[in-house]
This record gives C-alpha cells, structure tokens and sequence, in this order.
C-alpha cells in the first residue's frame, strides 16, 4: 500500500562537483515556484534548475564557504552558510539582495515565509530577520 502513494522522482538534475545539502521547491507558492528547485551546494554556489528540463537556468555565487540550507518562495532565494551569513537573492538576475550578519557559526537552518526569514546557527542562536530591510526583526 505504502508503494502506491509514493511517486518516483520524474528527473535527475546533475551537478559536476560539489554535494547537494539542501534543495527547497514549496508547492504553496507560486506556480513558478512548482517548475523551479533550487539547490546548495558545498562548492558555495546555489543553483536553480528547470525540472520539466532538468537544466540549471541561474547560478548564484556570493557564499564564502558551503551552502548549507536554502528556501525558496517563489520569488526569492534565502540561504545559509558555512560562512556564518545568510543572504537574500533575486535568482532571476542572480543578484544578492542583502547579506544578513550577525550569527558567530554556522547557519544550518532557515525558514522563510515571504515576510520573515528565521534562521538557526551553531552559535545556539535563532535569529528572525527583515529580508526587504536587512535588519533583525
């Protein structure tokens, strides 16, 4: 029965190096949102891939070390990383919006709902950021 309810994966997206940490594609978003994954890697690049193609459409480059985690809500990219930031990206231009500063560790955790961006870090710290302003909320 549990077979039945599971769906296999439709495509594969390949990267040439690097490990993928974490992708995000949340159907509650946009319809964009549904055709589009992006992905976190520890080469410090995110990249944002077609699933109907399979084809990386936008890379984005800012991180200084591994790209731990990434949320996506259809209009923006948030991600976290090694190198203790986390940034807000329009991936259409692959522009870094703001770099949000202020955790002393790593970021291994987000959570982005389209008004606030919550991020947890090894530090022990959780932090509620303002991603249009850069500030903490």
């Amino acid at each position: 029965m549990l077979s039945q309810n599971l769906l296999p994966s439709v495509r594969t997206l390949k990267m040439k190096r690097g490990w993928v940490f974490q992708h995000d594609n949340d159907p509650k978003h946009t319809a964009r949102a549904t055709k589009e994954v992006v992905s976190g890697s520890r080469d410090t690049t995110l990249r944002v891939w077609d699933v109907s193609t399979g084809r990386c459409e936008h890379v984005l480059t800012g991180h200084l070390a591994a790209v731990r985690c990434v949320q996506y809500d259809g209009r923006r990219v948030v991600s976290g990383g090694y190198d203790y930031m986390v940034k807000v990206w329009d991936p259409e231009t692959e522009v870094c919006l703001h770099t949000l500063q202020g955790h002393t560790n790593r970021v291994y955790s987000l959570q982005f709902d389209g008004v606030f961006v919550v991020s947890g870090s090894l530090d022990t710290s959780i932090k509620v950021w303002d991603p249009e302003t850069a500030g903490v909320g």
